[in-house]
């Protein structure tokens, strides 16, 4: 399951997109992520702009529905935030981007107003800090897997934008 959050939905269905997870995508503050997705040559500009013309999604109508919408990724796994990248959708981070997490756990998250969103049942060992490799689990069954998450200001910044308190307006679908 693919989770996206948008106030609309495309019809019709893409062909899959895979990307390699290596490192850090647009807007990802506090340089911690172990996701260099600028480094993903399938995640290139090029490669971005060439999916969306085989797609049409750069036909006028497409095209101004995309760009009006904020596209956010609602966990699952990191593969939703990369497939949004591979379409250049992924405009900025958000709370789930890289986190493996249940569906009850993304809920949890927004009815407890992500009071215990940074709360971690586990730490990561000190030899793997330097790596950038973390396997964090969080009390809402969320894990971090691709680093040790953010700050808590990025974070809280990235929970923020997806509550319509930074700075997307929450007017924006």
């Amino acid at each position: 399951v693919i989770s996206v959050l948008s106030r609309h939905a495309l019809p019709g269905s893409a062909p899959p997109i895979r990307a390699s997870m290596s490192t850090r995508g647009p807007e990802d503050e506090g340089g911690q992520a172990a996701l260099d997705l600028d480094a993903d040559p399938l995640l290139s500009p090029e490669s971005q702009v060439a999916r969306r013309a085989a797609l049409k999604l750069d036909e006028a109508g497409p095209a101004a529905f995309l760009d009006e919408c904020e596209w956010v990724s609602l966990g699952c796994f990191c593969g939703v935030a990369a497939a949004l990248q591979a379409l250049g959708l992924r405009k900025k981070a958000y709370p789930f981007d890289w986190v493996r997490c249940p569906l009850d756990g993304v809920v949890h998250c927004f009815e407890a107003g992500f009071a215990d969103y940074f709360a971690f049942k586990t730490q990561p060992a000190s030899s793997n800090i330097s790596s950038g490799r973390h396997f964090l689990t969080t009390a809402w069954g969320g894990s971090f897997w691709h680093h040790g998450h953010c700050s808590r200001e990025a974070g809280q910044r990235r929970i923020e934008r997806l509550l319509g308190r930074g700075e997307v307006p929450p007017e924006r679908p």
